[in-house]
């Protein structure tokens, strides 16, 4: 694998004058970018790269203490936009096409990169506002997107399996059992059921044979449809193994 070269706009290529407040944000993000890129080399076995543990403190240790009430900073603003920049560069698969009058293959791996990150951030913490691009990102694959477009296809549908490749056992546990936070419009209007999954693994399942997509596309597809099949068949059992027990209880404690 060889080595990352990560580009940042706004430091590699600054050149404009700034106010007080910008340069000590721009001072935070040159620090943030070193450490990122510092981490990013721990592949090629440099003298100074860092280990997760070593870039997470190197972070934290960088951001300063937040305002009352505690929280929201700058500082945060500009790591996050920092993380989709990153996340954006770092492969997650192959492309040479992606359909557009105005995009490019460059467009569609950056779009797939940046999917891979949400997918993970939700498979660790869940939340409403990753759930929406993943609802977004299943309606591009399945439902809006025209299927003879197949250059769009190979970008959507392999944005679509990097949410069922790493976070699909969240994503089925949220359908099987929807959590108790408020949810936003997206869900309420299009919310997450066993039906739309199912609809999801159809597209998956239309896409493996699908001879115009990519072969990497298509093997997406299938591992996507052999991790919803192994999840439906545990989780499901699972979930009704549970009920059975409830309703043996409930009719033990009944007597």
């Amino acid at each position: 694998m060889e080595p990352l070269t990560l580009v940042f706009d706004s430091i590699d290529n600054s050149t404009a004058e700034e106010s007080p407040f910008d340069a000590i944000l721009a001072a935070f993000e040159a620090k943030v970018v070193g450490v990122l890129r510092q981490y990013l080399r721990n592949e090629d076995g440099s003298e100074d790269c860092l280990n997760l543990t070593g870039a997470a403190k190197a972070i934290i240790y960088l951001l300063p203490e937040p305002q009352e009430p505690r929280g929201y900073s700058m500082e945060l603003d500009v790591f996050w936009q920092l993380c989709i920049e990153t996340a954006e560069q770092i492969p997650h698969s192959a492309f040479d096409r992606y359909g557009g009058e105005d995009s490019t293959s460059e467009d569609g791996s950056c779009w797939v990169n940046t999917i891979a990150f949400y997918s993970h951030l939700y498979a660790l913490s869940g939340g409403t506002m990753l759930s929406t691009y993943c609802t977004w990102t299943m309606r591009d694959a399945f439902l809006t997107t025209a299927c003879t477009n197949y250059a769009a296809l190979d970008c959507h549908i392999s944005a679509a399996a990097q949410w069922i490749l790493n976070a699909g056992q969240p994503i089925f546990s949220a359908i099987l059992v929807p959590p108790d936070e408020e949810q936003d419009w997206v869900i309420a209007k299009e919310p997450w059921t066993l039906f739309r999954w199912r609809r999801w693994k159809r597209g998956f399942a239309a896409a493996e044979v699908e001879e115009n997509l990519m072969q990497e596309t298509r093997q997406l597809a299938k591992r996507s449809i052999i991790l919803m099949e192994a999840l439906e068949a545990s989780m499901l059992t699972d979930r009704h193994n549970i009920a059975t027990e409830d309703r043996v209880d409930h009719n033990v404690y009944s007597c």
